[in-house]
C-alpha cells in the first residue's frame, strides 16, 4: 500500500464521527388488528431491504434473534418492548413501526451527518464517503480511517483517487495498480465490488451553495478558468470534473454542467462549465463557425448578423445567447461591447489583419484608418483566396480601428495612423504579398508610384511575366493597387509627385493609330460575355463618344454609354464579339476607326505573336 497515500487520507479524517439519525415525536398508538399488523410487518421488512441490512444485522442493534426478527417481519409482535431498538436499525421516526399514518423515509438512502469535524473540501467529503462504505456491514461502519484494516484502508484509497481526490493524473486504473503493487485488473474488480455497498448520502448543502456562489456571473466560462475560491473549496488536487462525476455517479446528483468543446471545433477538446440553461452544443459549435467566418471577412464579428446568420441555417439563437456561446471560446473579447463587436483575439485569421500587413509593409509613410478602409473595400479576396460572399457584413471604421490597434505586428503611431512594426519591417513586403502584387508594385514604384494601365500592360504582359487577366485580377481585387483615375493606378499608402502622375497621364492617351483605326490589344472578361456589357478600356474612352457603333465584320450594333456613376461601357458587346468566336480571356486587338462610328476586332497576328514568344523564352 502507498504510504503516502495512507497519511494523506488519515490527516484528513483522523478522528471518529458519529452518525445522527433524526426523529420525531411519538405518534399514538392504537390498538392494531391481524390484518393490519401484517401490513406493517411487511412495510418493516421492505424498509429493511431498502436499507440493505440483513435480518441478524437488525436483531444485533435491537438486541434479539435472527428468527425473532425473521417472525416480526411475517407478524407484527403485540409488545411494543422492542419498538424503539427496531426502529433505530431501520432509521425510522419514533412510532413509525405500529403507526400508519407515518410515512416511510425515502428509499435507499443513508443519511449521516457530520456532528464534528465537518469537510471544508469535496475532497474531503468524497474520502469520507469512501471510508465509511470500506466496510459492508451498516453496523460496522465507521468515518474513522485509522479504524479500518489495511484490506478496507485499500478500498477507501481506491475508490477515493477514482475521483480525483489525488489528482485526474494518478486516478487512472494503471496509476492506482502501480503504487499499490496490484494489477490493474485486481484494482477494477475491487472497485466494482465496492461500488455495490454503496449508498446515497445527504449531500453537503453548505459546501454546494458555497462552490455554486463562486460561479456566480462568471458562467459560461472553461474548466482551465475557474475562479481560485472554487479551487480551495475542491482542495489541493481535486478537479471539478472529478467532483462532478462522484456527484453523478454515486449521488446521482448534477453538481455542475461541463461540457466538451469537441465535434467539428479544435483538435483538443476544450471543457466549459454552462448554466443548466445553457444553448444545445450545436448552436454552440454554429455560433463559433459563423463568427470565425465574419472575423476572417470582416475583421470582427457583431452578435445580431451571427443570430441573422444562424436564422439562415435554420437554429434559432437570440443575441444574449450567442454572447454566452461566444464567450465559451478561447481568446473571446469585445471590441466594442455596446454596439456588439467582438473577435476570438489578434491569433485569429481575420481580412482586417492582413489588408493591413500588405498596405503597411509597401508604404513609404505613415497610413491613416480611412485609407485602410477603403483598402479593405477593394480586397474582395481573403488570405486563402475565398471569395466574400454577398451577405458579408463590413466592420466600421471605429470597430477596424481597435482591430489593427491590438495586432503585434502593427503600431499606432497617432490616433488614427498606423505603420508596419520595425521588427517585422526587414522581412516585408515579401511576406505578405503575391508574386503578382509583388512585380506590380515594383513597376508602380519604377515609375514614381503611379503608372498607367498601358504601362503595366507593356512591362509585365507583353514581356510574359504575368498573363493579362492575372494583371487585370490583381488590380481589381487587391488591396493594394488604388485607381487614382481612369487607366492610372496607384499603391496604397506610397506618396507620388506631380511630375510622376503628369507622365503617366501623357501614357494613358497614347494609343496606336494603324491604317486609320485608334488600335490596342484587350482581352474580354468572362462577366462581359456572361453580363453582355463591356467596360470600356481607359486608353480608349478618347476616341469614342455617346451612341450606336457598328462592329466590322459582326451582325448588330453596340451602344457606348457613359456611366454617371460607374465606367463608361458598351452595351452588348460582349454578346456580339463572343458570337464571333472570341472567348474569355483570349487576347485581341481592339480597334475605333478615326473616321466612322465603326469598331473592329480581331485576332493578334502570327508575328506578334511570334514576336510575344520569343520575349517569353
Amino acid at each position: 500500500m502507498n504510504s503516502g497515500s495512507s497519511r494523506g487520507v488519515g490527516d484528513i479524517l483522523a478522528l471518529r464521527l458519529p452518525i445522527e439519525v433524526r426523529m420525531t415525536t411519538t405518534a399514538r398508538i392504537e390498538k392494531l388488528d391481524a390484518s393490519t399488523r401484517t401490513s406493517l410487518s411487511q412495510r418493516a421488512k421492505h424498509r429493511r431491504q431498502a436499507l440493505k441490512l440483513s435480518c441478524r444485522e437488525v436483531g444485533d442493534i435491537a438486541g434479539v434473534s435472527t428468527a425473532s426478527v425473521i417472525q416480526w417481519e411475517k407478524l407484527l409482535p403485540l409488545t411494543t418492548k422492542h419498538d424503539a431498538n427496531w426502529e433505530a436499525a431501520l432509521k425510522v421516526p419514533t412510532g413509525w413501526l405500529r403507526d400508519v399514518h407515518l410515512g416511510t423515509p425515502e428509499q435507499n438512502t443513508q443519511m449521516f451527518e457530520f456532528l464534528e469535524g465537518t469537510p471544508q473540501t469535496f475532497a474531503q467529503f468524497i474520502l469520507a464517503y469512501c471510508v465509511w462504505h470500506a466496510r459492508p456491514r451498516h453496523t460496522e461502519r465507521t468515518l474513522s480511517y485509522d479504524e479500518l484494516s489495511a484490506r478496507e484502508q485499500r478500498i477507501a484509497i481506491i475508490i477515493a483517487r477514482r475521483y480525483g481526490s489525488e489528482g485526474e493524473e494518478v486516478s487512472t486504473l494503471q496509476a492506482i495498480a502501480n503504487d499499490l503493487g496490484l494489477t490493474r485488473e485486481r484494482v477494477r474488480q475491487i472497485e466494482d465490488k465496492a461500488r455495490t455497498q454503496f449508498d446515497q448520502v445527504s449531500v453537503p448543502t453548505d459546501l454546494v451553495n458555497r462552490l455554486m456562489g463562486t460561479f456566480a456571473g462568471r458562467l459560461p466560462c472553461r474548466v482551465s478558468d475557474i475562479p481560485e475560491s472554487a479551487r480551495q473549496l475542491l482542495g489541493d488536487h481535486l478537479s471539478i470534473e472529478g467532483a462532478d462525476r462522484f456527484f453523478r455517479e454515486v449521488l446521482g446528483k448534477s453538481l455542475i454542467n461541463v461540457r466538451s468543446l469537441g465535434g467539428t471545433l479544435p483538435a483538443t477538446p476544450e471543457k466549459i462549465i454552462v448554466a443548466d440553461d445553457a444553448p444545445e452544443e450545436d448552436i454552440v459549435r454554429a455560433v463559433r463557425q459563423v463568427s470565425l467566418g465574419m472575423i476572417r471577412q470582416a475583421g470582427a464579428a457583431h452578435v445580431f448578423f451571427v443570430a441573422g446568420a444562424l436564422g439562415a441555417q435554420g437554429l434559432t439563437a437570440t443575441p444574449t445567447q450567442v454572447v454566452l456561446c461566444a464567450r465559451l471560446f478561447a481568446g473571446f473579447e469585445w471590441l466594442m461591447e455596446d454596439d456588439g463587436w467582438f473577435w476570438f483575439g489578434p491569433g485569429t485569421d481575420n481580412r482586417a489583419k492582413w489588408t493591413a500587413l500588405k498596405v503597411l509593409s509597401t508604404a513609404n509613410r505613415q497610413v491613416d484608418i480611412e485609407e485602410l478602409y477603403g483598402a479593405m473595400a477593394r480586397a474582395r479576396f481573403s488570405k486563402q483566396g475565398d471569395r466574400i460572399g454577398p451577405g458579408a457584413a463590413s466592420a466600421p471604421m471605429p470597430v477596424l480601428q481597435i482591430v489593427l490597434s491590438k495586432l503585434l505586428e502593427i503600431r499606432r503611431t497617432h490616433f488614427n495612423d498606423f505603420r508596419i512594426a520595425p521588427e517585422i519591417a526587414d522581412n516585408a513586403p515579401a511576406a505578405f504579398l503575391s508574386p503578382t502584387e509583388l512585380m506590380i508594385c515594383d513597376t508602380i514604384k519604377q515609375h514614381g508610384g503611379v503608372a498607367s494601365r498601358s504601362t503595366l500592360t507593356d512591362e509585365l504582359v507583353r514581356t510574359g511575366q504575368i498573363e493579362k487577366m492575372t494583371l487585370n485580377m490583381a488590380l481589381m481585387s487587391s488591396p493594394l493597387f488604388r485607381r487614382h483615375d481612369r487607366g492610372i493606378w496607384t499603391i496604397t499608402g506610397f506618396s507620388f509627385s506631380h511630375e510622376s502622375l503628369q507622365k503617366a497621364v501623357e501614357v494613358k492617351r497614347q494609343l496606336q493609330l494603324v491604317d486609320g483605326w485608334y488600335e490596342m490589344e484587350a482581352t474580354l472578361p468572362r462577366s462581359a460575355i456572361e453580363r453582355g456589357d463591356w467596360f470600356a478600356p481607359a486608353a480608349s474612352q478618347a476616341h469614342l463618344t455617346p451612341g450606336e457603333y457598328r462592329i466590322l465584320g459582326i451582325e448588330g450594333t453596340t451602344r457606348y454609354v457613359e456611366n454617371p456613376i460607374g465606367d463608361p461601357y458598351l452595351k452588348r458587346f460582349g454578346y456580339l464579339i463572343a458570337s464571333a468566336g472570341f472567348g474569355a480571356g483570349m487576347p485581341y486587338l481592339f480597334g475605333v476607326s478615326a473616321n466612322e462610328r465603326t469598331l473592329r476586332v480581331r485576332p493578334v497576328p502570327d508575328d506578334e505573336e511570334a514576336e510575344q514568344n520569343s520575349d517569353i523564352q
